[in-house]
């Protein structure tokens, strides 16, 4: 994968840069906005200016919602760095002299997620470059991840990116077969692509709470395993967890993306440790954790080894482990 990192691009007080961060961050975790530090630090160096921008939750294109407002995240950041002149910026017409400007939720505008980057024009023609470094977003065709084409002599990728990818790349070539999708959580946009992924994998399980979006009344691929659930539908049945068990004895890769089940509950994290205990004892096998929440389940339950991999965007790192290729990164 061929990313130009930003140690080529060198930051002056006359030229503005726009930095897309990885700005969804559960509460009381910022992990992601830490990773980003040491980009943002180069990118401020010699009086650099910086515009930053990036997404929380979904509102759809609806306009502001406090709920999902940057404001906090803006907060929290600037104290993770050293001090420099900064601005919370709440509409992209209103373009500042700041060293740093961060903008609002770009999902309140319908444009990012329809990769219309027109709503933020303004910022576009006053920038010089832009840096990539949130990794867990590559594999959406939205504005500000696609901004590469309208810098496509001066786009670069950040230290978190690269070092993400720069991984993925390395998995990519070792990818040993059969390979095993085992898909759980409860973002429904995985199932849309279960198509473009029984192009590289051999089998797929679904958990989570994914099975409650499959029609059944449509035909599925045999290669597909659909979880019955228990009753109450927060956990991997026992029928489930003994084919989880199966399919992950007999894979040489296996690519999880969400957890089995409602694990942070006592009474329904049976599932999600049956696999845990089974990936630990498929020693043999590659074992990707692909999203921040996946990682966090399993780490829970002690899944650690030389063979285990974790990467912070599940998306992103199931749309390039298909396909090889990711919207984010110029062709």
């Amino acid at each position: 994968m061929n990313l130009k990192s930003i140690e080529k691009y060198l930051p002056s007080s006359d030229k503005l840069v726009i930095l897309r961060m990885d700005l969804d961050v559960p509460d009381n975790d910022n992990s992601r906005l830490l990773k980003s530090v040491p980009t943002f630090n180069h990118l401020v160096s010699n009086g650099g200016r910086v515009a930053i921008i990036g997404h929380k939750g979904r509102p759809k294109g609806e306009g502001y919602k406090e709920e999902f407002s940057l404001k906090k995240v803006y907060a929290d950041f600037m104290l993770m760095v050293n001090p420099v002149d900064s601005i919370f910026i709440e509409n992209f017409n209103k373009i500042t002299d700041n060293q740093v400007m961060f903008f609002e939720n770009l999902r309140f505008w319908p444009g990012e997620e329809s990769n219309d980057n027109s709503f933020m024009k303004e910022l576009i023609i006053r920038a010089n470059a832009f840096v990539n470094d949130a990794p867990a977003v590559a594999h959406r065709e939205h504005a500000s991840v696609m901004l590469h084409e309208e810098f496509p002599e001066t786009t670069y990728y950040g230290y978190s990116f690269i070092k993400e990818f720069g991984k993925l790349g390395e998995i990519y070539d070792k990818i040993q077969k059969p390979v095993l999708y085992f898909l759980g959580g409860k973002k429904e946009d995985k199932l849309k692509n279960l198509p473009k992924f029984l192009k590289v994998a051999d089998n797929i399980f679904i958990g989570g709470k994914l099975p409650q979006f499959v029609d059944k009344s449509e035909e599925i691929d045999s290669r597909v395993y659909v979880s019955e659930l228990n009753a109450e539908g927060y956990d991997l049945s026992e029928k489930d967890i003994a084919k989880a068990k199966e399919m992950i004895e007999r894979s040489k890769t296996i690519i999880v993306v969400g957890a089995p089940g409602w694990f942070e509950n006592e009474e329904y994290k049976k599932g999600t440790e049956s696999v845990a205990n089974a990936l630990m004892e498929n020693t043999e096998s590659i074992v990707i954790f692909a999203g921040g929440d996946t990682g966090a389940s399993f780490k829970k339950f002690g899944v650690q080894g030389e063979n285990i991999v974790a990467v912070s965007g599940g998306g992103a790192t199931l749309e390039y482990l298909a396909s090889g290729k990711l919207p984010a990164v110029q062709s």
